[in-house]
Protein backbone atom coordinates (compact mmCIF):
# COMPACT_ATOMS: atom_id res chain seq x y z
CA UNK A 1 0.00 0.00 0.00
CA UNK A 2 1.36 3.52 -0.75
CA UNK A 3 0.33 6.59 0.47
CA UNK A 4 1.06 10.15 -1.08
CA UNK A 5 1.04 12.53 1.58
CA UNK A 6 0.28 16.54 -0.30
CA UNK A 7 0.06 19.82 1.97
CA UNK A 8 -2.17 22.47 0.21
CA UNK A 9 -0.91 25.38 -2.19
CA UNK A 10 -0.51 28.71 -0.50
CA UNK A 11 -3.76 30.21 0.92
CA UNK A 12 -4.92 33.65 1.02
CA UNK A 13 -4.95 34.15 4.79
CA UNK A 14 -4.97 37.80 4.85
CA UNK A 15 -7.89 39.86 2.72
CA UNK A 16 -8.39 43.36 3.43
CA UNK A 17 -6.51 43.14 6.04
CA UNK A 18 -8.35 40.55 8.14
CA UNK A 19 -7.89 36.97 9.15
CA UNK A 20 -10.33 34.70 6.82
CA UNK A 21 -11.32 31.28 8.30
CA UNK A 22 -11.65 29.26 5.32
CA UNK A 23 -9.47 30.81 2.96
CA UNK A 24 -8.78 29.84 -0.76
CA UNK A 25 -5.94 30.12 -2.73
CA UNK A 26 -4.01 32.73 -3.70
CA UNK A 27 -2.60 33.47 -7.40
CA UNK A 28 0.40 31.84 -6.67
CA UNK A 29 -0.81 29.17 -4.83
CA UNK A 30 -2.87 28.02 -8.05
CA UNK A 31 -0.03 28.11 -9.74
CA UNK A 32 1.43 25.75 -7.39
CA UNK A 33 -1.55 23.40 -7.96
CA UNK A 34 -1.27 23.26 -11.75
CA UNK A 35 2.58 22.79 -11.22
CA UNK A 36 1.93 19.90 -8.92
CA UNK A 37 -0.46 18.41 -11.01
CA UNK A 38 1.50 18.46 -14.02
CA UNK A 39 4.02 16.21 -12.08
CA UNK A 40 4.54 12.47 -13.89
CA UNK A 41 1.78 10.80 -11.55
CA UNK A 42 1.41 6.53 -12.17
CA UNK A 43 -0.58 3.95 -10.44
CA UNK A 44 -2.70 6.00 -8.78
CA UNK A 45 -6.09 4.63 -7.36
CA UNK A 46 -7.59 7.22 -5.65
CA UNK A 47 -7.68 11.22 -4.16
CA UNK A 48 -8.61 11.54 -0.63
CA UNK A 49 -9.07 15.52 0.15
CA UNK A 50 -9.82 17.98 3.27
CA UNK A 51 -13.12 19.40 3.22
CA UNK A 52 -11.68 22.83 3.27
CA UNK A 53 -11.49 25.05 0.99
CA UNK A 54 -7.57 25.05 0.41
CA UNK A 55 -6.91 21.37 0.11
CA UNK A 56 -9.92 20.79 -2.45
CA UNK A 57 -9.07 23.76 -4.67
CA UNK A 58 -5.17 22.14 -4.63
CA UNK A 59 -6.80 18.46 -5.37
CA UNK A 60 -8.93 20.01 -8.15
CA UNK A 61 -6.14 20.29 -10.90
CA UNK A 62 -4.96 16.34 -10.01
CA UNK A 63 -8.35 15.66 -9.81
CA UNK A 64 -8.73 16.05 -13.30
CA UNK A 65 -5.53 15.46 -14.70
CA UNK A 66 -6.23 11.74 -12.90
CA UNK A 67 -9.52 11.69 -14.05
CA UNK A 68 -10.58 10.65 -10.12
CA UNK A 69 -13.22 11.96 -8.00
CA UNK A 70 -11.64 13.16 -4.73
CA UNK A 71 -13.24 11.50 -1.88
CA UNK A 72 -14.03 14.41 1.07
CA UNK A 73 -12.83 13.73 4.69
CA UNK A 74 -13.80 15.67 7.57
CA UNK A 75 -11.48 14.17 9.62
CA UNK A 76 -8.46 15.08 7.40
CA UNK A 77 -9.16 18.83 8.05
CA UNK A 78 -6.37 21.22 10.06
CA UNK A 79 -6.98 21.72 13.56
CA UNK A 80 -9.67 24.26 14.32
CA UNK A 81 -8.48 27.52 14.66
CA UNK A 82 -10.99 30.17 17.29
CA UNK A 83 -13.66 31.55 15.81
CA UNK A 84 -12.89 34.92 17.05
CA UNK A 85 -9.78 35.12 14.61
CA UNK A 86 -12.21 35.00 11.81
CA UNK A 87 -12.03 39.05 10.78
CA UNK A 88 -8.90 39.60 13.19
CA UNK A 89 -6.24 41.67 12.08
CA UNK A 90 -2.93 40.36 11.21
CA UNK A 91 -1.32 41.58 14.40
CA UNK A 92 -4.06 39.96 16.26
CA UNK A 93 -3.88 37.06 15.14
CA UNK A 94 0.16 37.12 15.51
CA UNK A 95 -0.38 38.33 18.65
CA UNK A 96 -2.58 35.47 19.62
CA UNK A 97 -0.51 32.82 18.06
CA UNK A 98 2.54 34.01 19.93
CA UNK A 99 0.75 33.70 23.70
CA UNK A 100 0.18 30.25 22.62
CA UNK A 101 3.61 29.16 21.93
CA UNK A 102 5.16 31.03 24.70
CA UNK A 103 2.52 28.77 27.14
CA UNK A 104 5.34 27.74 30.01
CA UNK A 105 4.73 23.66 29.40
CA UNK A 106 3.98 21.32 27.00
CA UNK A 107 1.12 19.70 29.29
CA UNK A 108 -0.70 23.10 28.64
CA UNK A 109 -0.38 23.50 24.92
CA UNK A 110 -1.52 20.17 24.94
CA UNK A 111 -4.96 20.62 26.79
CA UNK A 112 -5.65 23.25 24.39
CA UNK A 113 -5.44 26.87 25.68
CA UNK A 114 -5.66 28.67 22.28
CA UNK A 115 -9.34 27.99 22.65
CA UNK A 116 -10.06 26.50 19.39
CA UNK A 117 -10.10 22.89 18.69
CA UNK A 118 -7.61 21.31 21.11
CA UNK A 119 -4.82 19.47 19.99
CA UNK A 120 -5.22 16.23 22.01
CA UNK A 121 -9.06 16.34 20.55
CA UNK A 122 -7.42 16.97 16.94
CA UNK A 123 -4.77 14.32 17.23
CA UNK A 124 -7.73 12.08 18.40
CA UNK A 125 -9.45 13.17 15.49
CA UNK A 126 -7.05 12.37 12.79
CA UNK A 127 -5.94 9.42 14.54
CA UNK A 128 -9.49 7.72 14.62
CA UNK A 129 -10.32 8.72 10.71
CA UNK A 130 -7.15 7.19 9.65
CA UNK A 131 -7.41 3.75 11.50
CA UNK A 132 -11.12 3.58 10.49
CA UNK A 133 -10.45 4.60 6.57
CA UNK A 134 -7.81 2.34 6.51
CA UNK A 135 -9.27 -0.17 7.76
CA UNK A 136 -12.59 -0.50 5.21
CA UNK A 137 -9.22 -1.73 3.09
CA UNK A 138 -8.36 -4.45 5.55
CA UNK A 139 -5.36 -2.64 6.51
CA UNK A 140 -5.46 -2.58 10.50
CA UNK A 141 -3.14 -1.91 13.48
CA UNK A 142 -1.67 -5.05 15.03
CA UNK A 143 -2.02 -5.49 18.33
CA UNK A 144 -0.54 -2.91 21.08
CA UNK A 145 2.33 -6.14 21.69
CA UNK A 146 3.48 -4.69 18.34
CA UNK A 147 3.04 -1.49 18.16
CA UNK A 148 2.87 0.37 14.62
CA UNK A 149 3.36 -2.53 12.91
CA UNK A 150 0.17 -3.25 10.29
CA UNK A 151 -1.78 -5.73 8.75
CA UNK A 152 -1.96 -5.04 5.11
CA UNK A 153 -5.34 -6.12 3.27
CA UNK A 154 -4.91 -3.65 -0.02
CA UNK A 155 -2.24 -2.63 -2.50
CA UNK A 156 -3.67 0.80 -3.47
CA UNK A 157 -2.19 4.01 -3.77
CA UNK A 158 -3.83 6.71 -2.89
CA UNK A 159 -3.02 10.66 -2.39
CA UNK A 160 -3.84 12.86 0.54
CA UNK A 161 -4.24 16.25 0.18
CA UNK A 162 -4.59 17.79 3.47
CA UNK A 163 -2.84 20.69 5.76
CA UNK A 164 0.51 20.45 7.80
CA UNK A 165 -0.94 19.52 10.87
CA UNK A 166 -2.89 16.67 9.64
CA UNK A 167 -0.15 15.26 7.64
CA UNK A 168 2.00 15.31 10.70
CA UNK A 169 -0.47 13.35 12.93
CA UNK A 170 -0.96 11.35 9.98
CA UNK A 171 3.42 10.42 10.30
CA UNK A 172 3.00 10.19 14.07
CA UNK A 173 1.13 6.97 13.29
CA UNK A 174 2.14 5.17 10.63
CA UNK A 175 6.07 5.61 11.49
CA UNK A 176 5.34 4.84 15.45
CA UNK A 177 6.68 8.42 16.27
CA UNK A 178 4.96 8.87 19.68
CA UNK A 179 2.56 11.91 19.94
CA UNK A 180 3.65 15.24 21.13
CA UNK A 181 2.10 18.70 20.31
CA UNK A 182 2.69 20.09 18.05
CA UNK A 183 3.21 17.52 14.60
CA UNK A 184 3.83 20.12 12.13
CA UNK A 185 6.31 21.37 13.59
CA UNK A 186 8.20 17.61 13.95
CA UNK A 187 7.72 16.93 9.98
CA UNK A 188 7.92 20.47 8.70
CA UNK A 189 6.71 20.58 4.74
CA UNK A 190 6.20 23.39 2.23
CA UNK A 191 3.17 23.94 0.29
CA UNK A 192 2.37 21.41 -2.31
CA UNK A 193 5.39 18.96 -0.97
CA UNK A 194 5.12 15.44 -1.71
CA UNK A 195 5.74 12.72 0.76
CA UNK A 196 5.16 9.61 0.42
CA UNK A 197 4.77 6.64 2.99
CA UNK A 198 4.93 2.56 1.28
CA UNK A 199 4.30 -0.30 3.44
CA UNK A 200 7.48 -2.71 3.90
CA UNK A 201 7.16 -6.53 4.79
CA UNK A 202 8.38 -7.50 8.38
CA UNK A 203 7.60 -11.21 9.05
CA UNK A 204 4.21 -11.64 9.63
CA UNK A 205 3.21 -7.60 9.43
CA UNK A 206 3.83 -4.91 7.53
CA UNK A 207 5.34 -1.18 8.22
CA UNK A 208 5.06 1.68 6.74
CA UNK A 209 8.22 3.15 5.06
CA UNK A 210 8.90 7.13 4.31
CA UNK A 211 9.94 6.89 1.38
CA UNK A 212 10.70 10.51 0.24
CA UNK A 213 9.73 13.58 2.22
CA UNK A 214 8.60 16.92 1.30
CA UNK A 215 9.24 17.09 -2.69
CA UNK A 216 8.92 20.16 -4.13
CA UNK A 217 10.82 20.26 -7.58
CA UNK A 218 7.27 20.60 -9.23
CA UNK A 219 7.71 24.19 -8.51
CA UNK A 220 10.20 26.68 -9.61
CA UNK A 221 12.49 28.43 -6.88
CA UNK A 222 10.84 31.16 -6.97
CA UNK A 223 6.96 29.23 -6.87
CA UNK A 224 8.15 27.94 -2.82
CA UNK A 225 6.33 28.86 -0.31
CA UNK A 226 5.35 27.77 3.18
Amino acid sequence: MRLILIRHAEPDWIQGGRMVGNPALTELGRRQSAQLAARSWSGIDELWVSELRRARETAAPLAEALGLEPRVFRWMNEIGDPVEWDGMSQSQVDARIAEFYNEPTIDRLWRGVRRGESYGSFQKRVTDGLVSTLGRYGTEMMEPSQPRLWKVGSRRSILLVAHGGTNGVIYENLLGCGTTPIAWHKFRSLHTAVSVLQTYPLADSWMFSLRSFGDVTHLSPEQVTG
